[in-house]
């Protein structure tokens, strides 16, 4: 299917996504730090990430969905799930592809934490580091120069997530687990 509103709204979704997702991954690193939060604000962050996380993962299904109809580029369902198999900016794209793989990884992980110790979840959650760098990486490599706006939006969100990695790194400690994650976490069970 060949139609220019299937672009836009590839172009459209993705852009949003990375939004949500910077601010998804934001407040995860701030939930995962040593730094205490008011329970309340603790308990309110983490529902806000829950609830932006499934945002994100319907903002990103419908990024690659329309872009994996549309005929006017060869990306195929294929490359929509193994990277750097696509016909069309293949490095590019695979990227993005390994940022999808890896979103899911994370997501259903998320899903089946009631049922995984609290170290394999952890473990397996820290792929969001790598995530949240081939989602910055894909962003600024697809994104044109003649559209400076989109450019200057994955510019902030890749250093949006960039100083939020910094931070959850300063407040990580070995010895013990994160207080305003366990906290959040009891709050919305």
């Amino acid at each position: 299917m060949d139609s220019p509103w299937l672009w836009h709204i590839s172009r459209a979704s993705g852009v949003v996504g990375l939004v949500v997702l910077t601010s998804v991954f934001a407040m995860g690193a701030v939930l995962a730090t040593d730094r205490r939060l008011p329970t309340a604000a603790a308990g309110w962050v983490a529902g806000l990430h829950r609830y932006l996380s499934l945002g994100a993962i319907v903002l990103v299904t419908a990024h690659v969905s329309t872009a994996a109809v549309d005929t006017y580029v060869d990306l195929g369902w294929w490359s929509v799930i193994v990277p750097f198999t696509s016909g069309y900016e293949g490095v590019r794209v695979g990227i993005g592809t390994v940022a999808l793989d890896l979103l899911v990884l994370v997501a259903a992980t998320s899903w089946l934490r009631p049922r995984l110790s609290h170290r394999v979840w952890h473990v397996v959650h820290r792929a969001a580091y790598i995530l949240a760098a081939a989602v910055a990486v894909h962003a600024l490599a697809m994104a044109r120069t003649d559209q400076p706006a989109l450019l200057a939006v994955g510019i902030v969100c890749a250093i949006t997530m960039s100083l939020a990695a910094v931070w959850r790194l300063r407040g990580y400690r070995r010895d013990r687990r994160s207080q305003a994650m366990t906290t959040a976490w009891r709050e919305w069970r």
